[in-house]
């Protein structure tokens, strides 16, 4: 089965790179080897609106963004602003500062009635479908690509306990060489959905939402009859949903120690 609807053809902008920092670009398009993962990405990016993300993301937010995700790392949760900032060693106001411009550019995900921090993409302190164990700590992923890219991201070994978006039934992988390579699916046939919908400004709430795992193409079929009839997308191979994930979330913490 190749990508269920074809939508519009992405274009060279949709295939451009971002400096996240000196010598690191995003995504990193040499990890993907699939021409249906490689177009999935293209529109995920389009989707996502990755111009608004990387066009003027500055050393300051980088290093933010970072702090947080190693802190996810270590401690299974997001940290507050004040453990934050005094990670980081700077001023509380500043940190909060680069938080408010990380939530714009949706990069990282604030509560919205107490501004706390709630997740930085690929990891959420929401309760979802993806459980990833890393070191001991168990950390929801925001979606079925954000889980398979998380590995690779830290540079460890990872498995990840997700369901079937269709029938709830547990769906396990098993991630080696870093988060590079699969060990072990179960069950076999399981796929990933890469659906396509706008991020609508915050893609933890809309575009997330339609990147699923699969138990099998039959209940991946019988749900998107009943479910989203309209919206476009791509079935996926557990590797090929990999490579997008690597490709978006490898560059995050490159050239950084984790």
């Amino acid at each position: 089965m190749q990508n269920v609807e074809q939508i519009a053809p992405a274009n060279e902008k949709n295939f451009s790179t971002f400096e996240v920092r000196p010598g690191v670009k995003m995504p990193d398009w040499s990890v993907v080897t699939s021409e249906l993962a490689k177009q999935a990405l293209a529109d995920i990016n389009k989707a996502f609106g990755i111009e608004k993300c990387f066009t003027e993301y500055d050393p300051d937010e980088d290093r933010v963004r970072i702090g947080i995700l190693r802190f996810f790392a270590k401690h299974g949760r997001a940290p507050t602003t004040d453990e934050l900032a005094k990670k980081l060693a700077l001023p509380k106001t500043e940190v909060f500062e680069n938080l408010v411009r990380l939530k714009k550019k949706d990069l990282v995900v604030l509560d919205d009635a107490t501004e706390r921090i709630v997740g930085a993409y690929p990891l959420t302190e929401r309760e979802t479908e993806h459980l990833v164990e890393i070191e001991g700590q168990q950390i929801h992923a925001m979606c079925a690509i954000d889980a398979l890219g998380t590995g690779s991201m830290f540079k460890k070994d990872i498995q990840i306990r997700s369901s079937c978006r269709a029938t709830g039934a547990p769906i396990t992988i098993e991630l080696t060489a870093n988060g590079t390579e699969i060990r072990s699916v179960d069950p076999e046939t399981a796929i990933v959905w890469s659906g396509i919908q706008l991020s609508d400004g915050c893609a933890a709430d809309s575009l997330c939402t339609v990147l699923a795992f699969f138990s099998s193409d039959e209940e991946f079929e019988n749900w998107r009859t009943k479910e989203h009839p309209n919206t476009p997308g791509y079935r996926l191979t557990v590797n090929e949903g990999m490579q997008v994930g690597r490709a978006i979330f490898d560059p995050f913490l490159a050239s950084t120690e984790v």
